[in-house]
């Protein structure tokens, strides 16, 4: 799995995370009393996504698995990075 900084200084992270991952990634580049905010893309669509708002958080389906959910908003498509 990749754990890479792009040109703008985002992590690229290529394959699933693990919430410890996540952590210890988070505390060693300085980010661990940030909020977290979701971009996602469907693949399907092509339609983004954008959440800062978790709902809820708690065990997966196994003992390997956390799930959380997510309310999210439907963001216009842009081409250009706005930084």
């Amino acid at each position: 799995m990749e754990r890479i900084k792009n040109d703008m200084e985002d992590f690229v992270i290529n394959g699933k995370l693990t919430i410890k991952e996540l952590y210890e990634l988070a505390k060693k580049e300085g980010f661990e009393d940030r909020h977290l905010f979701f971009s996602v893309k469907n693949k399907t669509t092509g339609q983004h996504f954008s959440t800062d708002t978790v709902v809820d958080f708690g065990k997966g389906w196994s003992k390997d698995s956390a799930i959380m959910h997510l309310t999210w908003e439907e963001l216009p498509h842009q081409d250009a990075c706005v930084g």
